[in-house]
């Protein structure tokens, strides 16, 4: 009795101070975020940068593993649900038929291309996807929500959140540079920058220097993009499981009958 209520203890502290830790990181991060020079990155390619740091720097106490699991599973798996209910689906279908079309384009295409080059290269299927995913659809956020569907681990998740990160990072900041030799409108530049960056942060960094319309055009866009994260991580999952049935079932065929008579027995 006493070792279960010094377990219950131990796993309690570890649980505060992991929440602790991941509040502090996520505030630092969103702070820095908000400055100038560090707009264009996100916070979350920010907060990867404090946690590694950090680790390195001051370390984590072992127990807290505990809470850091909550913070990175449970509560990114509800910011996600709110993500969903902040949507204005009104302004999304008013943006137009041929930009949701453009969108749904853009989406599929991301991931063929990316999905394709991660056999090409060997990259691990998961990795691919999840980083696919990422770049086609709304960045972190992306990842987060299709790691658990293809029983991605920690670090296939973390790897794939900072690649894309940081290519979107890359992208706003070439973006900029490149948007007065363009020679697009201001509304154009803006359905470009949102049918193609990853982080609605990059999104408007990268046309916050252009002007509120190509803001606006931008977002919408954007939320365009992310509107669709549901439809194609349910798709993704089913594929998935349904891949993974039809493995099985193969394997269980494709054993002899003595080898599955003799799993039976030892099941008995």
């Amino acid at each position: 009795m006493e070792v279960e209520i010094l377990r219950r203890r131990v796993l309690f502290h570890g649980s505060v101070q992991g929440l602790i830790l991941a509040i502090v990181v996520g505030s630092l991060a969103h702070n820095v975020a908000s400055l100038p020079l560090f707009s264009v990155s996100g916070p979350m390619i920010i907060a990867i940068l404090i946690g590694m740091g950090w680790r390195l720097v001051m370390g984590i106490p072992k127990n807290a593993n505990v809470g850091i699991n909550i913070a990175s599973k449970r509560l990114l798996r509800y910011g996600i649900v709110l993500m969903g209910v902040r949507l204005n689906l009104d302004a999304i279908a008013g943006t137009g038929f041929k930009v949701m079309l453009m969108d749904m384009a853009i989406i599929l295409t991301a991931i063929a291309i990316i999905c394709f080059l991660g056999r090409l290269f060997a990259v691990e299927e998961r990795l691919a996807l999840l980083t696919a995913v990422g770049t086609g659809i709304c960045g972190a956020a992306a990842v987060a929500a299709v790691a658990p569907t293809v029983k991605a681990n920690q670090d296939e998740t973390v790897v794939a959140i900072a690649s894309v990160a940081v290519l979107g990072t890359v992208g706003s900041v070439s973006y900029i540079i490149l948007q007065p030799f363009l020679g697009l409108e201001a509304s154009s530049y803006g359905v470009f920058a949102g049918a193609t960056l990853h982080e609605i942060a990059h999104v408007i960094a990268a046309t916050q220097s252009v002007g509120s319309s190509a803001v606006d055009m931008a977002i919408l866009t954007k939320l365009g993009r992310v509107a669709l994260l549901v439809p194609v991580t349910f798709l993704i999952g089913l594929y998935f499981n349904l891949r993974s049935e039809k493995k099985g079932s193969i394997e269980t065929v494709a054993k002899p009958p003595e080898a599955q008579n003799w799993q039976t027995d030892l099941s008995v």
